[in-house]
């Protein structure tokens, strides 16, 4: 490959200028002077140019191929130290393995070796269980013995409760209708003892007016002793018989405990 570069850049180098694509522009002069040339052997030129371009697109695959490779290269390469490393890892994993393996055969042997105990226990267990399911057994039927025991209890009890209810239920009608009279009852003694009290009312007004009549009565009667005293003083006085003082004093209390005792004694009539 460096080989056939080189030859190229060579026949790149004979070439002349402004017959390859992409190429500078040139000067008049110049142009002038390629196309001189170029018409004494622009034959031979051709072939060359057609020759260079093959070589390129070859140079261009050998380099694709030749990057391909170097790519394949790298990753094998990538591999191989992968596979170095992983091998390495691979027999520390199998020491590992392996020293796993021996701790397992011995933990299998302990097993083993405990298995013997856990099968005489495991018949002792059952044993044991056995015995505590018959001793369940018994202590269930106790126990629904005692729960039916309760149920019936707790039956009855509801039942007393209903009955209580309703004897509470009855007792608390009987009180609101005993509440519903007793407050008849109390209207009616008010509506009584209003009576009563206005009657009592009344009669003391009566009494009243009937002491007050008595009272001008005696005053009346008072006055008239008086004037009648006046008049028999006068007749005695004019007939020539004097009454004793003493006497007519005596008549004019009598009179007048007679209708003091009318007032304080209404009712004696």
């Amino acid at each position: 490959v460096s080989d056939m570069r080189e030859d190229f850049n060579n026949l790149l180098a004979v070439l002349p200028e402004g017959i390859m694509t992409g190429a500078a522009a040139l000067s008049p002069t110049k142009q002038a002077q390629v196309r001189g040339s170029a018409v004494v052997g622009s034959d031979g030129v051709v072939e060359q140019v057609v020759a260079a371009k093959e070589t390129t697109q070859r140079l261009n695959k050998l380099e694709q191929q030749t990057d391909q490779i170097d790519f394949a290269l790298t990753s094998t390469q990538k591999q191989l130290s992968s596979l170095v490393s992983g091998s390495v890892k691979e027999e520390q994993r199998m020491a590992e393995v392996l020293e796993t393996e021996r701790q397992l055969e011995k933990r299998v042997e302990a097993v083993r070796s405990g298995v013997g105990e856990v099968k005489s226990s495991s018949v002792q267990l059952l044993a044991a269980l056995e015995a505590l399911e018959a001793r369940v057994e018994r202590e269930v039927k106790e126990v629904k013995q005692e729960v039916a025991k309760f149920e019936f209890k707790v039956g009855e009890s509801a039942a007393h409760q209903e009955t209580d209810k309703q004897e509470a239920r009855v007792a608390k009608d009987d009180t609101r209708a005993l509440h519903t009279d007793l407050q008849h009852l109390s209207s009616r003694v008010h509506h009584l003892t209003l009576k009563m009290a206005a009657l009592e009312g009344q009669k003391l007004e009566q009494e009243v007016a009937i002491a007050q009549c008595r009272t001008k009565q005696l005053n009346l009667d008072l006055r008239l002793n008086s004037t009648i005293v006046r008049l028999m003083t006068v007749e005695q006085q004019h007939h020539g018989t004097i009454t004793h003082p003493t006497m007519v004093q005596q008549q004019q209390q009598r009179s007048k405990d007679k209708k003091v005792e009318g007032v304080l004694w209404p009712w004696s009539d």
